[in-house]
């Protein structure tokens, strides 16, 4: 397990980014470790740990295997993560060892680790729990044994003078010196014994190597190392070190714990305790042990919690925790700060084509492009998904931000390079200031982000700063939202029908549905007020599923009437389409309502073809195998259009209403509608003109051998009963006394 931990610890971060540590690797480094999770079950543990504790297993409680001893605390997770600080001793309910260690937490994860040793009075004690030397090689300074060498050199005090004693003692007493002695020799942790005036008493082979000095250098009781001078020689700041010493000289029971930095880059920990014989204290033993593997490990930890591992920038945590701090600092200098949300524009359309690792490439250009343009001691982070926040500390006035914004957003004018192509993104800003628009972090956030929603409303690629209108708008819109939830099974939802129209024929061949919203007091909201919020929070898909459903239960009855060929269209939306059973749930619909698939056209625009290449695929296959028709909506607006036709087999060009509206005044337009015509007619396809809106237009669009026509020259959207009556001929296009309107149910 490889976690990110936050620790709260003060120590400098030396760890390369490509280094990681195994499950396997962070057991032996830590081999009495335990972490378990928010709700007190075991998620890993040290190898020796899980050797002594065979009942110990991943997924188990673990208060039934251990009580908490110091602090008084219970097996909470929250009570634990607050008093990180404190010296924790965990003690077995199964064979009553004691750990003693410190608890680390990390909070984005809810898991807790225990870091600790076993406290260990005697080898007896040792062999009983089933321990072995060779697991406190690897972790603990075996202070304790040092104190019980010491313990056992004044027995052997006591022994001469009771002589009596001495030949039955003196073998068994040598015997544990000789063994304590080499375990003295044998632990991974550096030793060394002072007298209380600072002269070396004794040391092992560790603590030579460590240091890399030679015997000689620091012979026992030389009166030249009173102060651990050969420290001196190889840390990085040695006065700071050597003043503690002195310190400690003068406050004899004091324990102390020290980090040490040596010039060749390596981390020692250091540990200092009296040396008590008796009730008396004749000296100090120093632990050294070099960290500086963990050390790493800890930075590692430390940076995942609080970087986004993807782009290398600061996550949303620790946005926030500067946020924070220069609030604090803003308040204090009475200054100006900003923060900014930014939204990369037609990101899901290039992630969703080119693949997700694709994307991620993006993202990254995208942030270094960002931390190009920010100034020193600004910070950009990323929010989440192709969203970043940014933080303009110390500006002088809302100018500065405003002039930061211009440059992010000129940084994206030049294109990215994807795949060998290139792609033009673009971005959208939005910005809240210190103190006009909020004095703490959840206002400013809150309204840099409706900031934003208010650039993305207005076309995207650009930047807003915050006014109270937009809020006033937001929540508006919350209220809208909040009740398109309920509008479906209120059924207020309707469906009208704009008739399509063979001109040559004098005839209606079809209807385009379209869906309206009619609120509780009357009136219809347009769709442009809805189907955007419907796509945002995902009701699009179960909105098309209802309009499909009463498209097909509408043209049967209609069919049923006299109507038989009548066919009808309908508007495809990209969520219903992405779903996996997307083309059963049409086969579903049209066997319930009985309606034979050639006559259900689905409308689908440029933009949902180029997304999800092989899903798309594969649902217009089985779409044409299932028989419905196929139309490619607003042709002439995309550029890829020509390789559509290609791609996919439409059966029609609807022609795009921007083209119809000019088609008398621009000539571009005329030849463009014109080209889309005779090229629907070269590929025997169906060409349908939308939004004609004038006798001119009509007249035009004939003379092109244009095959079907709607909008409003010949209708308008109509409620069933007014689309019934045109169907019927009790209306006529072209005719100013019509009123179908008055039908519409409006």
């Amino acid at each position: 397990m490889n976690l990110p931990l936050r620790l709260h610890s003060d120590i400098s971060a030396i760890v390369p980014p490509s280094f990681s540590l195994s499950p396997e690797l962070f057991a032996k480094v830590f081999p009495f470790h335990l972490a378990f999770n928010g709700e007190g079950k075991i998620v890993q543990m040290g190898e020796a740990l899980a050797r002594v504790h065979p009942r110990l297993s991943i997924g188990a409680p673990i208060q039934p295997h251990f009580r908490i001893a110091r602090p008084q605390v219970n097996w909470d997770y929250a009570q634990i993560c607050r008093a990180t600080h404190a010296l924790y001793v965990l003690e077995s309910i199964e064979n009553k060892m004691r750990l003693k260690g410190q608890m680390v937490c990390v909070e984005s994860e809810q898991i807790a680790f225990f870091l600790g040793t076993p406290a260990i009075a005697d080898f007896k004690a040792l062999k009983g729990l089933g321990l072995r030397l060779s697991d406190f090689a690897l972790h603990d300074p075996v202070t304790d044994f040092l104190l019980l060498l010491q313990g056992q050199k004044l027995a052997l005090f006591n022994a001469k003078k009771r002589s009596q004693e001495l030949s039955q003692k003196h073998r068994v007493l040598e015997e544990s010196l000789s063994k304590l002695k080499a375990t003295f020799e044998a632990t991974a942790d550096g030793i060394l014994v002072t007298d209380l005036k600072g002269n070396i008493l004794d040391f092992n082979q560790q603590f030579m190597k460590m240091w890399q000095i030679s015997p000689a250098t620091i012979a026992p009781n030389g009166e030249n190392d009173r102060e651990l001078a050969f420290a001196r020689r190889k840390l990085q700041h040695p006065e700071v070190f050597l003043t503690k010493i002195r310190q400690l000289y003068g406050e004899r029971e004091r324990e102390s714990y020290d980090i040490l930095e040596l010039d060749d880059g390596r981390i020692f920990e250091c540990h200092s305790r009296p040396q008590w014989m008796g009730s008396d204290i004749h000296g100090r033993v120093w632990s050294f042990r070099d960290i500086t593997d963990r050390q790493r490990v800890e930075a590692e930890i430390r940076y995942q919690a609080s970087h986004d591992l993807l782009t290398g920038l600061p996550n949303r945590r620790l946005f926030e925790e500067r946020l924070a701090a220069n609030l604090a600092d803003a308040e204090a200098e009475a200054e100006m700060l900003a923060v900014g949300f930014l939204d990369l524009d037609r990101f899901k359309a290039i992630n969703d084509t080119l693949g997700h690792a694709v994307g991620d490439r993006l993202l990254q250009s995208v942030a270094q492009r960002l931390r190009s343009q920010v100034r020193t001691g600004d910070t950009v982070a990323r929010w989440g998904g192709d969203e970043f926040a940014i933080l303009l500390p110390k500006l002088s006035c809302s100018r500065d931000a405003l002039q930061i914004a211009q440059r992010l957003l000129d940084a994206f004018g030049e294109p990215y390079i994807l795949e060998e192509r290139e792609y033009q993104i673009d971005c959208s800003i939005g910005i809240a200031l210190y103190p006009t628009h909020g004095t703490d972090s959840h206002s400013l956030i809150h309204h840099a982000d409706t900031a934003l929603y208010r650039v993305k409303q207005q076309g995207r690629n650009g930047y807003q700063i915050y006014n109270r209108a937009m809020s006033t708008e937001a929540s508006q819109r919350l209220a809208l939202e909040n009740r398109l939830y309920r509008a479906l099974e209120r059924r207020e939802l309707l469906v009208h029908y704009q008739p399509q129209i063979d001109v040559r024929r004098d005839r209606v061949v079809g209807m385009e549905t379209l869906v309206r919203w009619q609120h509780p007091d009357g009136h219809l909201i347009s769709p442009k007020e809805f189907i955007p919020l419907a796509e945002e929070n995902g009701l699009l898909a179960n909105i098309d599923r209802w309009v499909l459903g009463e498209a097909c239960r509408q043209t049967k009855q209609w069919q049923n009437s006299g109507f038989e060929d009548l066919g009808i269209g309908v508007n495809l939306s990209k969520r219903l389409f992405r779903q996996p059973d997307f083309v059963q749930i049409l086969d579903d619909l049209l066997a319930e309502h009985d309606l034979d698939p050639r006559y259900l056209e689905l409308e689908i625009k440029e933009s949902l073809i180029h997304e999800d290449l092989e899903l798309t695929s594969r649902h217009l296959q089985q779409l044409k195998e299932l028989g419905v028709r196929l139309c490619l909506d607003n042709f002439g607006t995309g550029y890829s259009a020509l390789a559509d036709l290609k791609q996919v087999r439409f059966n029609t060009l609807k022609i795009d209403r921007s083209l119809i509206g000019d088609l008398i005044a621009s000539q571009n337009n005329a030849a463009i509608a014109k080209a889309t015509i005779a090229l629907a007619k070269g590929l025997n396809l169906t060409a349908i003109a939308q939004g004609v809106e004038t006798r001119e237009q009509q007249a035009l669009l004939q003379s092109w051998d244009c095959d079907l026509m709607q909008g409003n020259w010949f209708a308008p959207p109509l409620a069933w009963d007014a689309a019934t009556a045109f169907l019927e001929g009790r209306f006529s296009w072209g005719d100013p006394t019509r009123s179908p309107a008055s039908h519409s149910g409006n």
